[in-house]
């Protein structure tokens, strides 16, 4: 005999779990002990939304199941806002946490967690945020909570709940062995790519890629070489297409490129492939420039999509996976391929000097220079930041960057995330920050502890930057976005990290080369001018639009 921890436990290791992160508590003690004892590396973080970034950014670095492990009450409902970020990721995530038993519900046992003090739909139960989740009372239930677990992973993304009452964590079962993971079934990626061909050969159209086409930038630009077709990215789909390509135009939406809709206009496709790309808000701003004049073909497999972004405008429902579309579709341009396409497009110049305080602009050529020439993954997180890497970082390859889901943008994402990242690949990662979600939520002190390569470029302007220029250029007023003057590098030091605080153009390079060397934990604390705009004049344009007014 073994307990329902154990067991649990050992299943997860078995469907390729290597990594568990949070933070411990009584009621959760059994099944982290447990955890413990498998060859999962258990990790404790010093926030539960801290640990459910990282976990999904350890996911999806790794393409593995992570777990995150927390307690009842409060460490249930800290966790929700890591988990509601995973939910929009390509990732796979098992949340545990633990239980009030029914005994006790109303009897105000310590951080009641039930019906009487937690809504229970759609977070005890699936919903909108878990594909599956239950409270387990019963522990003759194992076999059928390792099932669904079995049928869940199957997926590319996959976001569970189990909550454990103490009583059967520590239950006696008899062994289980784990089912292998299912095979998801074929999705007729051929037949779908047949019709497309039918639709779009002889006919002008363009690719838009998206951050869902992270792993699959191999057939998509081998579709892009086939068909001879200009190549447009989302924020999160940069480096699909190589920004060097003399084919690619450039990225849409937020902090996007002029040169994308200027293209459109003067050459206005008859169809837009769109491909790992929800064509929300974050990517499209919902600018009617973007539009095709006949359709998107829109291949997704997620059936919600279609249609949503771009009402008046027709859709093809292509219902498979992406990366298969694109090599049946390359295989079929391939029979008789298009000409080699440049658009005598060039890498952009910008005017970005050295100065004290320094340029933004001026500190992502550094960025660009050291970190991602130097095969540094960078993250960049929420904020002016995120917009001065969208517009001024070229990638050649997407897994060298990740960007936040427009859907949940959530401050404090990569800034401990980059923590799981680090963890998962044992290389240096890097997280763009601001000096607003570095003290919001970051996650040093467990990377010290850890050993986790994770890097911070923090970009210190004492603000709320992107929110107090967002609030000038709206035209609103009273309105303090302002934070008290932080040493992030001091801070990083006297949490066991290391730290260098650059104001002088000339130590910009040199901390983040010693960043990099140091192969442990290091905050770069960069003060940057708030005076000098961000490139976010279309999410502006944006807001006024959608707000009826006229930008």
């Amino acid at each position: 005999m073994t307990t329902f921890a154990r067991e649990l436990a050992g299943a997860l290791e078995e469907f390729g779990v290597r990594h568990a992160f949070g933070v411990s508590g009584g009621a959760i003690s059994f099944f982290w002990s447990a955890l413990a004892g498998t060859g999962i590396r258990v990790t404790h973080f010093r926030h539960e939304s801290g640990a459910a970034f990282a976990a999904c950014e350890a996911s999806v670095e790794s393409g593995a199941p992570v777990v995150v492990f927390v307690t009842s009450g409060p460490g249930i409902t800290n966790v929700l806002t890591g988990m509601y970020a995973a939910r929009y990721e390509a990732a796979r995530v098992i949340l545990v946490s633990a239980s009030s038993e029914s005994a006790m519900h109303g009897r105000r046992p310590i951080q009641e967690t039930g019906p009487l003090t937690l809504p229970q739909q759609g977070i005890f139960t699936a919903g909108p945020l878990f594909d599956h989740a239950e409270v387990v009372r019963d522990p003759a239930r194992l076999p059928e909570v390792v099932g669904a677990l079995a049928g869940g992973l199957a997926r590319r993304r996959f976001l569970a709940h189990l909550s454990l009452t103490l009583p059967v964590q520590r239950a006696a079962v008899e062994p289980v062995p784990a089912p292998a993971a299912a095979t998801p079934p074929p999705d007729g990626a051929a037949e779908y790519a047949a019709q497309a061909y039918a639709l779009l050969r002889g006919q002008p159209w363009v690719m838009w890629v998206g951050g869902g086409m992270r792993g699959h930038a191999g057939p998509a630009r081998r579709l892009a070489r086939a068909a001879g077709v200009p190549v447009m990215a989302t924020p999160r789909g940069k480096g699909v297409i190589a920004e060097d390509d003399p084919a690619y135009l450039g990225v849409t939406g937020f902090a996007g490129h002029a040169t994308v809709l200027a293209h459109l206009a003067e050459h206005p496709p008859e169809y837009t492939v769109v491909l790992g790309n929800s064509l929300g808000d974050f990517g499209t701003g919902y600018d009617p420039g973007y539009a095709p004049a006949s359709a998107f073909v829109h291949v997704d497999t997620d059936p919600t999509v279609y249609g949503r972004a771009y009402p008046a405008t027709k859709t093809v429902q292509v219902p498979c996976d992406a990366g298969r579309f694109c090599a049946e579709l390359a295989a079929l341009y391939e029979a008789d391929p298009a000409p080699p396409l440049d658009l005598g497009l060039r890498p952009f110049a910008f005017d970005d000097r050295p100065g004290t305080p320094l340029d933004p602009g001026y500190v992502m050529g550094a960025v660009q220079s050291v970190l991602v020439e130097g095969g540094v993954p960078v993250l960049a997180e929420t904020g002016n930041t995120l917009a001065w890497a969208i517009s001024r970082l070229r990638f050649a390859d997407p897994r060298g960057w990740r960007a936040p889901s427009g859907l949940v943008g959530s401050m404090g994402h990569f800034s401990s995330g980059v923590v799981g990242a680090a963890l998962a690949s044992g290389r240096p990662c890097a997280a763009l920050v601001g000096d607003g979600s570095m003290l919001m939520l970051n996650e040093v002190s467990t990377a010290v502890h850890t050993g986790a390569p994770a890097i911070w470029v923090v970009f210190n302007d004492a603000s709320y930057n992107m929110c107090a220029q967002g609030a000038a250029q709206l035209g609103l007023s009273n309105v303090d976005c302002a934070i008290p003057p932080t040493d992030f590098a001091l801070l990083a030091t006297a949490l066991g990290a290391g730290g260098s605080r650059v104001e002088d153009p000339a130590d910009l390079a040199p901390a983040l080369a010693a960043a990099v060397r140091a192969g442990a934990p290091y905050v770069v604390d960069v003060h940057i001018d708030p005076s000098r705009p961000a490139p976010t004049m279309n999410r502006v344009a944006g807001l006024l639009r959608d707000s009826g007014r006229r930008p």
